[in-house]
Parts: C-alpha cells; sequence; structure tokens
C-alpha cells in the first residue's frame, strides 16, 4: 500500500503525441489533509521564460540530469487515491534542502494557483 509523504518523488508516465515515453518527476508536498495532497513537477529548463521560482539541476535528485525547473501553474490538490490509478514509480525523496527550496518557490511563485497555496499554509498552520 503506497503512502504518499512529503518528500517523496514519483516517477508519472505523461505521454504525448509523438513522445509515447515522456515521464515527469512529481514531488508530494504534503500529507493528506481529508485524503487530499499538494503535489508539483518538473520539466526541463529551455527558456527565459520559464518559472525562475526554484531551478534544479543535477545533483538535486538522482533523476535530474539537467537544469529543470518546478512547473508551479502545474501544481495541484490531488485526491490522494488519484495516485492509485497512474502508472508511477516512486523514487528517492527529495534532500531536505532541496524540498524546502521547492516549497518556498510555491509560496513565492505568481504562477502557483492561490487554491494551492492556500491549502499549503491551511496545512502548516494545521
Amino acid at each position: 500500500m503506497f503512502i504518499p509523504l512529503p518528500r517523496v518523488t514519483l516517477l508519472v508516465a505523461t505521454p504525448r503525441q509523438g513522445d509515447k515515453d515522456l515521464r515527469h518527476l512529481f514531488i508530494i508536498l504534503t500529507e493528506p489533509v481529508n485524503g487530499e495532497i499538494v503535489t508539483v513537477n518538473l520539466s526541463s529548463y529551455k527558456t527565459s521564460f520559464d518559472d525562475k521560482s526554484c531551478v534544479l539541476d543535477k545533483g538535486d535528485h538522482p533523476f535530474i540530469k539537467h537544469k529543470s525547473y518546478i512547473v508551479y501553474h502545474r501544481s495541484e490538490i490531488l485526491k490522494a487515491t488519484q495516485l492509485e490509478n497512474i502508472t508511477i514509480r516512486q523514487l528517492e525523496q527529495v534532500a531536505d534542502d532541496v524540498f524546502r527550496r521547492i516549497i518556498q518557490g510555491l509560496l513565492q511563485s505568481k504562477q502557483t494557483p492561490n487554491k494551492v497555496k492556500k491549502f499549503y499554509r491551511d496545512y502548516i498552520n494545521q
């Protein structure tokens, strides 16, 4: 049985046309609250328009091979049970210092949906 906890990383299949094997690293940011969790994912850093709130690079996590960023506009609140219905593989947890950078970016990024920021603030203040 999978138990979603903060810092847990998941390799999730995110296929799209032209790349059926595409996968992205997702990071769980909260313990379940009323069955819901907050997740974020990484993507390759390609342009100066990418969100700079939290840029990660090789060495920040074994999966990361090049400059990447947290895609805060895609951060979301999920039912923890939804993780059972997607193709995933659990990987190594992110280190505490990297996790702190991700959280700081979540709260500072203008691209993070307000409902996600509120959920996280309520979570840390419970």
